[in-house]
């Protein structure tokens, strides 16, 4: 018993590398695999078996490069599937369906900007108009704050994109056969930025139409009890002639609001940095001075639409602060919501892949 036992974790070790192989380096002949996983030709050979039967590879037929005739190849099976990810913003809602390779096999946009759709209204319709499916993970993207149990939007006071019910993991119970991961769009961006290189601890402050935070603590997204971690909007900062006032109602007095709204109107906030960033930078301060004595991140990163602005001026303004943080720029500038998403998408379709091989999940 326990010699077969031995062989099976070694044999599911060896389908493991070979697939994590075909999964980085693509299609390959058997002799190449073989290599790239760092096992015999006999191994690689009897794993290829396996996987054939359990349909996460499949041998096709390919001209070789240079060589001018056919040769059999080792290629992903059927079985192992795709992911999709969905990206719930102010302006409209994208999915996208990826390989585990990251390839984007379909893309769909609906526009919610000037309309008076639902962003849940958006995602069925998207969906419906891309096809495809079952999927084997999907990671979903919320303008909005998420409740870490249910996944579902949580409508705060104030908050500039109330999706009302919004629910992403009953819109897509039918679609997905696997897990379905809920967060919102500045924890996504957040993950992106440490994917990209940031500390294993850092505090990410997204500065757009709406005002968010994010912590990293050990290479992990801090959610709190109901994921309610980084709503950096209602901190109590001091705001025109220093009254006490939360930070969203600083860009009410500043007349910085969207028409009736309480999204922030980016332009206007640009316009005002460009000349007097003063009590923009002293309020946004105050909010930062709260998560380095609280959370103690190695380093701020700033990110969002008008961040580029902010940060010369928030360093000079936090210098003189008795507790030192780095201040930077992020390292994704541009939608890394929906990069951080569509990375928690692949990354959920390859642990997957690598279950069903390990045998956790069957054929």
């Amino acid at each position: 018993m326990v010699a077969t036992a031995g062989r099976d974790v070694v044999r599911a070790l060896t389908d493991e590398r070979v697939v994590t192989a075909l999964i980085d380096r693509g299609a390959q002949s058997r002799a190449d695999l073989a290599a790239a996983a760092d096992v015999s030709r006999p191994t690689s050979s009897e794993s290829v078996r396996r996987l054939v039967e359990l349909g996460v590879a499949r041998e096709t037929t390919q001209a070789r490069q240079g060589a001018g005739r056919a040769g059999n190849l080792v290629d992903l099976g059927p079985a192992v599937g795709t992911a999709l990810s969905v990206v719930v913003a102010p302006d409209g809602v994208t999915t996208e369906v990826l390989d585990v390779r990251g390839q984007v096999v379909a893309a769909r946009r609906i526009n919610l900007r000037g309309t008076a759709m639902r962003p849940s209204a958006a995602v069925r319709r998207a969906l419906r108009g891309q096809g495809g499916g079952p999927y084997v993970a999907a990671t979903v993207s919320v303008a909005d704050p998420v409740d870490r149990t249910t996944g579902r939007a949580v409508e705060l006071a104030d908050a500039p994109f109330l999706t009302g019910s919004l629910d992403p993991r009953k819109l897509l119970a039918g679609l997905v056969t696997g897990p379905i991961e809920v967060d919102n769009d500045v924890n996504w961006a957040a993950r992106a930025e440490l994917a990209a290189g940031a500390p294993d601890d850092f505090a990410y402050l997204h500065l757009g139409e709406g005002l968010g935070g994010a912590i990293v603590s050990d290479g992990a997204i801090v959610h709190g009890g109901r994921g309610l971690v980084g709503e950096v909007a209602h901190i109590v900062v001091a705001g025109p002639r220093g009254k006490a006032m939360p930070l969203t109602e600083v860009f009410a007095k500043l007349g910085l609001r969207q028409h009736d709204s309480t999204a922030v109107d980016v332009s206007a906030v640009l316009r005002l940095l460009d000349r007097d960033p003063g009590r923009v930078v002293r309020a946004l301060a105050g909010v930062v001075a709260g998560v380095v004595a609280f959370a103690d991140p190695s380093e701020l990163v700033i990110g969002g639409p008008w961040a580029v602005p902010v940060v010369a001026p928030l360093r000079a303004e936090l210098s003189s602060y008795p507790r030192e943080v780095v201040v930077r720029e992020a390292r994704v500038p541009d939608d890394a919501p929906s990069r951080g998403v569509r990375d928690g998408a692949i990354a959920l379709l390859r642990e997957r892949v690598l279950e069903q091989v390990r045998g956790t999940l069957g054929p």
